[in-house]
């Protein structure tokens, strides 16, 4: 069970997390990128299989919705501003996946989607890199 000391410390982090902005905006600082490039970026950092990207990036062209679970989750997370949160978007995401009936051959069969795992790592950098002086 946490002690004062270690809810203060929590408390105080997140703080620091709010003033330093939304992982979006973390994320679009580090990596020099506009806001509306921030879906697409994440999508591609985040990729199940990278050696699949020209394959993906076809049906991404003719069929964008087919991924629309993978934008959904990555704009939801957008707007969290420490790793806890972030954790907690991506977590309670699945259960939703999973019984989401937009789930379709390309994700299910082919496994064409985002990495939760990547998408954790990701954050991971981004928090830790954005409270480093």
């Amino acid at each position: 069970m946490p002690n004062n000391q270690t809810k203060a410390n929590a408390t105080r982090a997140e703080t620091v997390n709010s003033e330093i902005g939304t992982f979006e905006q973390i994320y679009c600082r580090q990596n020099k990128c506009s806001p509306d490039k921030y879906e697409r970026n994440v999508f591609w950092n985040c990729l199940n299989h990278p050696h699949l990207t020209p394959a993906v990036w076809l049906i991404f062209q003719v069929h964008s919705q087919v991924f629309s679970l993978d934008t959904n989750l990555i704009n939801l997370v957008s707007k969290t501003t420490n790793l806890s949160d972030f954790r907690d978007t991506v977590e309670g995401y699945d259960g939703f996946d999973r019984l989401h009936p937009d789930t379709n051959f390309f994700r299910r069969t082919l496994n064409l989607r985002i990495s939760r795992r990547k998408l954790i790592t990701l954050a991971h950098q981004v928090f830790d890199q954005a409270r480093q002086p």
